[in-house]
């Protein structure tokens, strides 16, 4: 019982650590804080908009609007590798398109072309905030389907549960053991969010997927293999996937929950709007009264994404218990690959088109799907791998 209680506490520390941080999920739109994008000033040359060593955030959610850019409006794009800050002087439609003419604030000669899709954000004083968005408050119905949508996604958490448990010998051990190590790994990645992420992901996105890919493949099987080599080294392949089904659930339990929170206050409740900052209310509006089709993206994406846990959790413990280090290296190599796509897959998301979503989710579901087929496999070689007793 002590153990069990020490394990529900670590689970709901995290989620209490997760609500605090929502931009650790990784669920498209599951909020408005994914948008923000701070920035420190360097140098003098924004005075007197921005000073040095300024703390700002600007909005990097702005994709409809990026050709259609007010003059005025201070950006921050990508020139030779490095970020710069500037102001849009002038929009020209050239032979190639749309650009803008941009210079520094106390350098406005200093004119440099700019194409959108180099633009990364762009910045927005409260005032102007406030003015755009109490009119949209006012007429703002959410999409009711979005609670359908949570409650599938609770389903993606619970459902393994329910079919699994009376499968396993020990489930609780091995399930409130997937949710504490799970725990510790958002801690570290949060760390790293708040000191690295940012100044190594300005490096570029090739340099942003490797980090991603490296870090995950690192803390998560790196966890992993610790507490099954010091905890369970003779773990069933029914208690792995225990363990998997808590470690890869921790995050659909709690992007469900929320979004099933907020979805009901906004369709029962829109008022509620008033209450929230006001450049998060462009966001949730935004998001929350999208296409029904999105409800269903993100149960594929949730569903695909335990296949894929589980799958590297046995993995790690088939390393364990047989002393072949190529099955960690595997399951390194396998999630790795697929949180490195996730600057290039962002670049897609921040589309409005709903096609643009299904583009990214129908592969990985179907990947999904393939190592949920590779884990039956396994279950073939894996050691011991029946149950003596069950609950």
């Amino acid at each position: 019982m002590k153990r069990f209680f020490l394990f529900f506490l670590a689970g709901c520390v995290a989620l209490v650590l997760l609500f605090k941080l929502p931009r650790v999920v990784s669920a498209a739109g599951s909020s408005a804080l994914s948008c923000f994008y701070p920035v420190k000033v360097a140098g003098d040359s924004m005075e007197p908009i921005f000073h040095s060593g300024q703390n700002i955030t600007f909005n990097s959610c702005f994709k409809e609007e990026k050709e259609d850019l007010q003059i005025g409006t201070p950006i921050l794009f990508k020139n030779m590798d490095r970020m710069k800050i500037s102001v849009i002087r002038e929009k020209v439609e050239g032979d190639s398109g749309i650009f803008y003419r941009v210079s520094p604030e106390s350098r406005q000669t200093e004119i440099m072309e700019v194409f959108p899709d180099n633009i990364v954000a762009i910045y927005k004083s409260g005032q102007e905030i406030v003015e755009n968005t109490q009119q949209q408050v006012s007429s703002f119905q959410a999409n009711p389907f979005f609670i359908l949508g949570a409650l599938i996604t609770l389903a993606v958490f619970f459902i393994p549960i329910f079919v699994w448990r009376p499968k396993t010998n020990s489930f609780g051990r091995y399930f409130w053991a997937g949710i504490l190590i799970w725990s510790l790994m958002i801690t570290i990645k949060v760390a790293l969010d708040l000191t690295i992420t940012q100044k190594i992901t300005s490096l570029g996105i090739l340099i942003a997927g490797l980090y991603f890919g490296v870090r995950t493949g690192i803390f998560e099987n790196g966890l992993k293999y610790f507490y099954a080599k010091k905890k369970a080294p003779e773990a069933s392949f029914n208690q792995a996937v225990a363990f998997g089904i808590g470690f890869g659930g921790s995050e659909t339990l709690l992007v469900g929950f929320q979004s099933l929170i907020v979805s009901m206050v906004l369709t029962f409740k829109p008022d509620f709007l008033r209450l929230v900052p006001p450049f998060i209310q462009e966001e949730m509006m935004k998001y929350y009264s999208s296409s029904t089709w999105l409800v269903f993206a993100s149960a594929m994406e949730r569903l695909s994404a335990l296949f894929i846990h589980i799958l590297a959790t046995v993995l790690v413990f088939l390393s364990v218990k047989t002393g072949k280090m190529r099955y960690f290296w595997l399951a390194f190599l396998a999630k790795g690959a697929v949180d490195g796509l996730v600057p290039f897959l962002s670049q897609i998301q921040a589309s409005s088109l709903i096609a643009w979503v299904y583009i990214i989710e129908i592969p990985l579901f179907i990947l999904g799907l393939i190592f949920l087929f590779i884990l039956t496999k396994i279950k073939k070689i894996y050691p011991d791998s029946k149950q003596l007793s069950t609950n």
